[in-house]
């Protein structure tokens, strides 16, 4: 074999190694949507969320990331509603909010300014709880 095929079949050999099973990254995946606390939203029918894309609101776009899959994994009928703004000008002020429709057709605002993705969801579970 020469030196040129020998650096290429190694070469192939490392990326195949590299490369993710498949099989791993589903199990992480369903580990992740899974683990405790399991976000399970007994009383509520509907949350709506909104934000600015950038800049701004760290917190709420975390949660959206991070929890609100989680969320939705567990709570399959829950209908999610996701407004990302531009915050054109600083004049221009959006107020990261999320509204929580109940099952019995009350509606709640959470006001996610300044607060990070775990507060929200304990806020969220705690609204859940005391409904």
């Amino acid at each position: 074999m020469s030196a040129s095929r020998l650096a290429t079949s190694a070469t192939a050999a490392v990326k195949a190694r590299s490369k993710k099973n498949p099989a791993e990254s589903l199990q992480t995946t369903l580990q992740w949507l899974n683990k405790e606390p399991r976000p399970v939203l007994n009383n509520i029918r509907a949350l709506s969320l909104t934000y600015t894309i950038k800049n701004a609101h760290f917190g709420a776009r975390h949660f959206a990331k991070e929890d609100l899959p989680r969320i939705s994994y567990a709570n399959q009928n829950l209908k999610i509603f996701v407004d990302r703004k531009h915050q054109e000008t600083e004049k221009e002020s959006v107020t990261p909010t999320m509204s929580v429709e109940f099952e019995n057709g009350d509606v709640k605002d959470i006001n996610m300014t300044d607060k990070t993705s775990s507060t929200i969801l304990e806020e969220l579970l705690a609204l859940d709880r005391s409904s």
